[in-house]
């Protein structure tokens, strides 16, 4: 839960990469260090639970979305299905070298 890290991070982290969206972004933003800082919302997975559904997503999401894409500063929405659709390869690619990074530690 959020209360249990968050006092131990909070205005602390340059990047950050939420694919939850457990409370509307708002424990994420509040671990950015500054203005400089960046959230990047790259799912919203916790509002796969609601029941209003509208082009076969959930309601809760969409907005969601939208703030992180339009009312959020700071905050930037990725879309990764959408980029591994569209790029493909490039998607790839980065992907094995995470991977490897993650391997060489």
């Amino acid at each position: 839960e959020p209360e249990d890290w968050l006092p131990e991070i909070e205005g602390q982290i340059d990047i950050v990469i939420d694919g939850v969206c457990s409370n509307g972004f708002s424990t994420s933003r509040a671990t950015l260090r500054g203005k400089n800082s960046k959230l990047v919302c790259i799912g919203t997975a916790a509002k796969y639970k609601a029941e209003q559904i509208f082009s076969g997503m959930p309601v809760a999401a969409m907005w969601q979305v939208t703030q992180a894409t339009w009312l959020m500063s700071q905050t930037t929405f990725f879309d990764v299905f959408r980029f591994n659709e569209e790029h493909n390869d490039i998607f790839k690619e980065d992907l094995l070298y995470l991977f490897q990074l993650l391997r060489d530690g």
